[in-house]
């Protein structure tokens, strides 16, 4: 076990705390990625300082990111349900979390967590590191069921006991993600289909330890990738004239050939998350207690994020088919970074601003 442990960990420094100087109204959105073109695409779009960008490989770096900031409020985790590792991994199967078995390690937990053998989630905490608790937790396994020098066991059970090891792995880093939100904060799990199975929102929800906080799935797809192109007619060509957007045959052939190139233009802020409201659960929403009790409600709403400081939620529930296509790729190219040069470029910055004025009041 020790050769798996040691090939999926690295060390990480201590997390560091509040100095006087921070005040508590100062609020942290984080949003982690494993996959690198879902985070360029992010970094396209415009946001205020509250909102924090950070991509990963997979799962077990987790404890190095949520070191760098004294406390979090919101988290948003952009995957592939019940996967925590990035596409191109040589071993998916490392970083898959499998409901049935992670409820099989609550006969080791829960008395570890008795005697006292418990995660240190901060460096205020009395308990292991993650690897510590890694290494306990297996050595247990080994000790309850592995194999015996007078005692062999078949293959199947030994594959059973590695992939316990792998789901150990799992649990002890999901855990350290979610109990590093402060208080009252939200878990907002950007993936598809993850809120279908009630059970598997609250295995979730069973992470977090004496704290509330919110937790938000997606029961359909969620739409994380979006490589929009600026085609007709919707294109900011705007007549210094007439203030109109102004679109003929030879503009459409000019603005198409001019932005066609432009891929991962926008992200997925300010936008519906769920293009196929096919679930009409919509988002469903897990609040965990202090106290241990889980409900989970289905909210029938799609979500959006808000990236922007004038919004006082960082997201918000909304009725499903609130936007229009049309508006939606508005959306997406007034945020973008890319597309605001690329249009300055092209037509100037007054007829720019002129586009941002019409869109604003779409």
């Amino acid at each position: 076990m020790a050769t798996l442990v040691a090939s999926v960990i690295s060390p990480s420094s201590k997390r560091e705390f509040k100095s006087e100087l921070e005040t508590e109204s100062d609020v942290i959105n984080l949003m982690i990625f494993f996959d690198n073109r879902f985070y360029q695409q992010a970094l396209d779009v415009m946001k205020d300082s509250s909102w924090k960008l950070e991509c990963i490989s997979n799962i077990t770096k987790i404890e190095n990111v949520i070191n760098k900031y004294p406390s979090i409020d919101n988290i948003y985790l952009v995957h592939h349900g019940r996967r925590y590792c990035h596409e191109g991994a040589s071993d998916p199967k490392l970083f898959f979390l499998h409901d049935h078995m992670s409820r099989a390690l609550n006969i080791l937990i829960e008395p570890l967590s008795e005697a006292g053998v418990n995660i240190a989630f901060n460096s205020e905490e009395a308990g292991l590191s993650p690897a510590e608790y890694i290494d306990k937790l297996c050595h247990t396994i080994d000790e309850r069921w592995g194999p015996r020098e007078d005692s062999p066991i078949p293959d199947t059970q030994l594959e059973q006991l590695e992939e316990m090891k792998r789901q150990v792995i799992i649990y002890t880093y999901i855990s350290y993600l979610l109990n590093s939100i402060s208080d009252n904060g939200n878990y907002i799990s950007i993936a598809c289909n993850e809120g279908e199975k009630e059970e598997s929102i609250k295995l979730l929800g069973s992470f977090v330890k004496g704290k509330n906080i919110t937790l938000y799935a997606n029961t359909n797809k969620s739409y994380i990738e979006l490589k929009a192109q600026r085609d007709n007619p919707n294109d900011p060509v705007i007549d210094p004239k007439t203030k109109k957007q102004k679109i003929d045959a030879k503009t459409k052939k000019k603005m198409y050939n001019a932005y066609s190139g432009l891929d991962n233009i926008g992200g997925f802020f300010r936008i519906p998350l769920t293009p196929n409201f096919n679930n009409t659960s919509g988002w469903v929403k897990c609040q965990i207690s202090s106290d241990g009790s889980i409900n989970v409600t289905s909210t029938g709403k799609d979500l959006i994020l808000n990236n922007y400081q004038q919004n006082k939620k960082s997201f918000e529930l909304i009725t499903s088919g609130t936007y229009t296509n049309n508006q939606i790729e508005d959306i997406l190219f007034y945020y973008s970074k890319k597309y605001k040069t690329k249009a300055i470029e092209l037509w100037g910055e007054i007829h720019y601003k002129e586009w941002c004025k019409i869109v604003t009041k779409k």
